[in-house]
């Protein structure tokens, strides 16, 4: 048997002979080896994001404050394209943490709006830590489960620090008060624990477990959360309040039939009938000025991005890839359900951003990060990293 010091000793000459240290950080070659679909893709619904808010941006001071942001986030998805894998694996306890810093700063300075502390100036640039802490989770779960095996993941001691690891940063969430993120981080989470092989006798005691701590919840939620629930259930039942943003956004999305009714001439968004038309109800001036037609060839785009993460994450050879591109794939998924959802009364209203439509830079770049992890499992395609 090896003592500890000639185990560290071995590992530490097994690192320094394999491919798993890479030569250099980044090969911006690998940006040639992505698929040239999938940029099409990506440029047709950025193009989307911008007319949009264009659209309905009175001022143009958000329109431009978007596209002049995209060169930054497009030299950010090529650096997380051509990054090589061994460092987003090293270095993921390292981002989470500092994400998990910035999420309990936002407690102390955080800037306050519309009743939430979930802003943290720095300068002149505004944050969400908590859009960057999801990427983090993804990071640093992926790394733990790629690193244990499988008579670990079978172990119910083995899976509380992930499980902390997800719970910590979506309770600092939920009392910001932010319960659609919060419910985003536990949903990937949980996702991550599927992928990574975790029995379902254990999913469904999670299950029950939560189902008993619903009346606790409910206690802990603000009034205003409670009151979108009731409305989400009978949104009848206060049109004019808690209501009122869906029934506006159904009015503007019917309103917009097969065709709709062009760009700039929507009468309930540009008239802002539909609160936060540029944000979380961008959907409905897509659904009101494009009509069916540019609602469902968005989805399609959507579909088209989850096909391209699902297949990279099924054919990788590595197992922390493999978990990264499902996760990163999952969240963009969920993301757009979770907004179209609520644009068109089926989900609860929570403040969910649609992904490379709705305006705001820190979601934005959540977005993009998130396609440069995808998109580097792809281009990484030999690369083993056990």
């Amino acid at each position: 048997m090896l003592s500890a010091a000639q185990k560290k000793q071995q590992k530490r000459q097994m690192l320094m002979t394999s491919s798993y240290i890479a030569t250099k950080i980044f090969d911006f070659q690998k940006l040639k080896k992505m698929p040239f679909s999938f940029v099409i893709l990506m440029a047709m619904m950025l193009a989307i994001g911008l007319t949009a808010i264009f659209s309905v941006d009175q001022s143009g001071i958000l329109f431009k404050k978007q596209l002049f942001s995209l060169p930054f986030m497009m030299c950010i998805f090529a650096l997380v394209t051509c990054i090589h894998p061994v460092y987003l694996k090293r270095y993921s306890y390292i981002f989470y943490l500092l994400c998990l810093f910035l999420l309990v700063l936002t407690y102390a300075i955080g800037k306050i709006s519309l009743g939430a502390q979930r802003w943290l100036s720095i300068g002149v640039i505004q944050i969400q830590p908590s859009e960057f802490i999801k990427i983090g989770i993804i990071l640093v779960m992926a790394q733990y489960f790629s690193k244990s095996e499988m008579r670990d993941i079978a172990s119910l001691k083995k899976i509380i620090k992930p499980l902390l690891l997800a719970l910590v940063p979506c309770v600092l969430t939920i009392i910001q008060p932010d319960l659609g993120t919060g419910m985003i981080i536990l949903f990937i989470s949980i996702v991550i624990f599927f992928i990574s092989g975790v029995k379902m006798w254990k999913f469904a005691l999670s299950g029950v477990i939560v189902l008993i701590s619903i009346p606790i919840i409910w206690a802990k939620l603000h009034d205003y959360q409670k009151q979108r629930i009731l409305t989400f259930i009978n949104p009848e039942s206060d049109v004019l309040n808690s209501g009122y943003n869906i029934t506006q956004a159904k009015i503007a999305i019917g309103g917009g039939g097969f065709f709709g009714s062009g760009v700039g001439l929507g009468s309930q968004t540009r008239s802002n009938f539909v609160p936060e038309n540029k944000t979380d109800f961008i959907f409905t001036v897509i659904g009101e000025e494009m009509g069916f037609i540019g609602t469902v060839g968005l989805i399609i785009m959507y579909i088209g991005i989850f096909f391209y993460g699902h297949y990279t994450s099924i054919s990788r050879k590595d197992f922390f890839l493999k978990i990264a591109a499902q996760a990163s794939t999952t969240l963009i998924f969920v993301h757009m359900i979770i907004n179209i959802g609520m644009n068109i009364g089926i989900v609860p209203v929570v403040g969910v951003p649609l992904p490379f439509i709705s305006y705001g830079r820190s979601s934005m770049l959540t977005s993009f990060i998130l396609l440069g992890i995808i998109s580097n499992a792809y281009v990484n395609e030999d690369v083993n990293l056990s």
